[in-house]
């Protein structure tokens, strides 16, 4: 029973590191599209930040960590730009050479793993900046959204004449 006990702690802890994780990617790209308004990351942060009752030294903690993960995002969005450009070249080409395109995408995917150990320590910052209440109602509010998202995608599906 302890075991069990154990494991249902790692799993409720890894959920809560997840949805921190996709809570700070999400707001760490709100601002990388050109199209969006540079404080559009800040906005949404504030928002969230203001939700969960954070103190003045949370909120610096968390939003000093996401504006690391920010800034790590928004230089693999450049390298992951210069890997389309060589891959359009590639399959632009007369001839496509299976092995140099290999290499790109594999070249990309180390990129993506570098970048996921480099924002990693910032997600425990801001893991350790909230409280567990906190992390818990952040996690209940990204679950609503993500509800309201399903039902938003699914009623696209039948509008479209598609079903799921």
């Amino acid at each position: 029973m302890s075991r069990f006990i154990n494991v249902a702690l790692v799993i409720g802890v890894a959920l809560v590191i997840g949805a921190l994780a996709i809570a700070a990617g999400r707001f760490a790209l709100a601002g990388t599209d050109p199209r969006s308004p540079p404080n559009r990351m800040s906005a949404r942060m504030a928002k969230v930040l203001d939700a969960i009752d954070v103190t003045p030294e949370q909120r610096a903690a968390v939003q000093a960590a996401s504006l690391d993960i920010q800034a790590k995002l928004k230089a693999s969005h450049q390298a992951g730009r210069s890997a389309r450009g060589q891959i359009a070249e590639l399959l632009a080409a007369d001839q496509v050479d299976p092995d140099v395109l290999q290499q790109v995408l594999d070249s990309r995917a180390d990129q993506t793993k570098l970048l996921a150990a480099a924002i990693i320590p910032d997600l425990v910052k801001m893991h350790d900046a909230l409280t567990l209440a906190q992390r818990q109602a952040l996690y209940e509010e990204w679950i609503a959204r993500q509800e309201v998202r399903e039902s938003a995608s699914s009623s696209e599906c039948v509008l479209e004449g598609e079903s799921r």
